[in-house]
């Protein structure tokens, strides 16, 4: 004999929505007052609960980030200025009925009666998550497009003798920290690129440099480079770092043909080393 399991209420479905959605929201006074902090652990801004303010402003209220969110994005090198990625965000601030504030950190609505403003703060959370998402995606995507620029000026101009690899080491010992780009003279060392759209492929070109230097007993290393893809990549003091520990850092952005110049025309002054095995 079959049973038929009898579906619940959609009233009941609603309600327990409900209580799921509320449980998960985190409210409490400003402690100036004029306003609420919200925050919600059913949305995630790099896994941290999405958070903004309910701020009581003359007769009416508005709803404002932490005013962290597009600072760290900025401090990470995502470059909200280059008209794509301006494009991406403004149409996500407009789905939140939202903008960014005069000084262009802070994302804020306009005022509006405070009912208007409750029930509108779940999209401006849904929001927030979706900024810091797109801002990921768009990382990952414009490295792709940056390494992919670079590697066909390379190509395109690069002597005839000198052999290009993508994403392969310099030597054996450095197998675990493969250059983005690689380029072999014949009887010269090896000459590695390290595409910098944030700041982690610095400490990865400064980890090969130590390598590199460890392993090199007096012999020629590797040159280990790294090319920026705008002059703020990163904070400035791993700049710094870089710049100090490197064999060169380069700027690509508004100034491409030079930097790539550059690049090829310090393959000359690459020293003889043909012990070397290149890779």
């Amino acid at each position: 004999m079959s049973t038929v399991s009898t579906l619940p209420k959609a009233a009941d479905i609603r309600d327990a929505l409900c209580d799921a959605f509320c449980s998960a929201l985190d409210v409490q006074r400003l402690p100036h007052g004029g306003g609420f902090s919200v925050g919600s652990s059913a949305f995630q801004v790099w896994g941290e609960n999405a958070r903004a303010y309910l701020i009581q402003k003359d007769d009416g209220y508005c709803l404002r980030d932490t005013g962290l969110l597009l600072p760290d994005l900025a401090a990470s090198g995502v470059d909200f200025s280059s008209a794509t990625r301006r494009q991406a965000l403004d149409t996500l601030l407009e789905d939140m009925f939202a903008r960014r504030d005069e000084s262009g950190y802070e994302i804020e609505t306009e005022r509006m009666p405070l009912d208007v403003a409750i029930a509108r703060l779940p999209k401006f959370l849904i929001g927030l998550a979706r900024i810091a998402d797109l801002a990921l995606q768009s990382t990952e995507r414009t490295a792709s497009t940056f390494k992919e620029d670079v590697a066909k000026l390379l190509e395109e101009n690069k002597p005839k003798e000198v052999r290009m690899t993508q994403s392969a080491p310099l030597a054996a010992f450095l197998k675990d920290i493969p250059a983005d780009i690689v380029l072999n003279k014949p009887g010269r060392v090896p000459y590695g690129l390290w595409l910098a759209s944030s700041e982690k492929p610095l400490f990865w070109a400064m980890l090969a440099m130590a390598e590199a230097r460890r392993h090199s007993n007096g012999t020629p290393r590797p040159r280990i480079v790294a090319l920026l893809e705008h002059p703020k990549v990163g904070a400035d003091k791993t700049r710094t770092m870089a710049a100090n520990r490197l064999d060169a850092v380069r700027v690509y952005e508004g100034d491409q043909e030079e930097a790539i110049n550059a690049i090829i025309g310090s393959l000359d002054d690459l020293p003889s080393d043909s012990s070397m095995v290149a890779h």
